[in-house]
């Protein structure tokens, strides 16, 4: 799975509860605290989607998606799983 090239940020996979909306994403991933956040940050145009800035709430996100906002070194993956940790072996 390829997940980033661009970002130097922390990666964050969550599960929206509403499965494609960009709205329901940003709160649901934690890039917004609050539905008036995630309301606010579209109108700035600071959320882009794949490295484009959308205004549209109910822009739909498709598997892969990377949705990050300005300012913000946190990006999120949309329906993506999230990453198995291994632990660490002692010798």
């Amino acid at each position: 799975m390829t997940v980033l090239m661009h970002y130097p940020a922390t990666i964050e996979y969550m599960q929206a509860l509403v499965p494609d909306s960009l709205f329901g994403f940003l709160q649901e991933s934690g890039l917004a605290t609050s539905g008036g956040e995630a309301a606010a940050l579209l109108m700035e145009g600071a959320v882009c989607v794949n490295h484009l800035a959308v205004r549209n709430p109910r822009k739909r996100l498709q598997a892969g998606d990377v949705v990050a906002v300005s300012g913000s070194r946190v990006v999120a993956v949309f329906g993506a799983k999230p990453l198995a940790l291994k632990k660490s072996t002692q010798l």
